[in-house]
């Protein structure tokens, strides 16, 4: 994969986290910001954008009618969700760690993206990933020239996350492996 597109304005929490899962994976890949369909139908991979989900033609969009499905627990698929389930092995190596980073990253942002609460907060609402995210993009007193440059901060800033959430997913599978050796 070369060239990977995805809408341009204001970015979400879903195509960032897309666009780093798919960066983690090929490193070297070009990413096109547009919703030019002329243009975007040209890059190996579409997502959140094209209103289409097909894994073979490499569509990862969920803005369609119907959506582009849904987690075992209900959560439709926004595209970092699409992307994961698809790419996310590549990088977790183990299923343990992809439903952990799933379970602890994924899904949310997904479900955000989507409009489904996945908290009730009793006094304080939490400072989540989206709202960093959100903050990343120009606001109403800046040029919005700047959204791509933003945008792949955006994404430095999600790459980082997702390393972490790895590495802390490959931590708790090796101490799981560790006790169930010497506690047998």
């Amino acid at each position: 994969m070369k060239t990977v597109a995805t809408h341009n304005g204001k970015f979400h929490t879903d195509d960032v986290f897309a666009i780093a899962i798919l960066k983690l994976i090929y490193p070297k890949i070009r990413v096109i910001r547009t919703r030019d369909e002329k243009i975007y139908s040209k890059a190996d991979a579409r997502v959140d954008v094209g209103l289409k989900h097909d894994h073979k033609t490499k569509d990862y969009d969920h803005h369609q009618k119907g959506g582009a499905g849904e987690s075992a627990n209900g959560i439709p698929y926004a595209s970092a969700g699409l992307i994961w389930k698809y790419y996310g092995m590549e990088l977790a190596k183990s299923k343990s760690i992809f439903e952990y980073v799933d379970g602890k990253l994924m899904q949310h942002i997904d479900a955000n993206d989507i409009g489904i609460r996945t908290f009730e907060a009793e006094k304080v609402e939490p400072y989540r990933i989206d709202d960093v995210v959100g903050r990343m993009n120009p606001d109403w007193m800046e040029d919005m020239n700047i959204a791509d440059k933003r945008f792949n901060e955006a994404v430095k800033l999600a790459i980082g996350v997702l390393k972490n959430e790895i590495k802390e997913g490959r931590s708790r599978e090796k101490a799981r492996e560790y006790l169930l050796e010497n506690i047998s």
